[in-house]
């Protein structure tokens, strides 16, 4: 899947975070600026595979 880009929260010692706008995963934590191509191109985007389908009845079986 194509990924949408990344949000990048910068911290003051050149050091950042790495979200990922398609999944909202944190791809790296606390890295140093300059790994976080790298990263970026290493990380495979998976968007809602936390997420659990509906059930077809969420009420089958609560009456009798």
């Amino acid at each position: 899947m194509v990924n949408t880009g990344f949000l990048r929260q910068n911290y003051h010692d050149m050091r950042a975070d790495l979200i990922c706008l398609c999944c909202f995963q944190t791809v790296a934590k606390s890295k140093p600026v300059g790994e976080l191509a790298a990263v970026e191109d290493e990380h495979i985007c998976i968007p809602y595979d936390d997420l659990v389908a509906p059930q077809p009845d969420p009420l089958h079986g609560l009456y009798g």
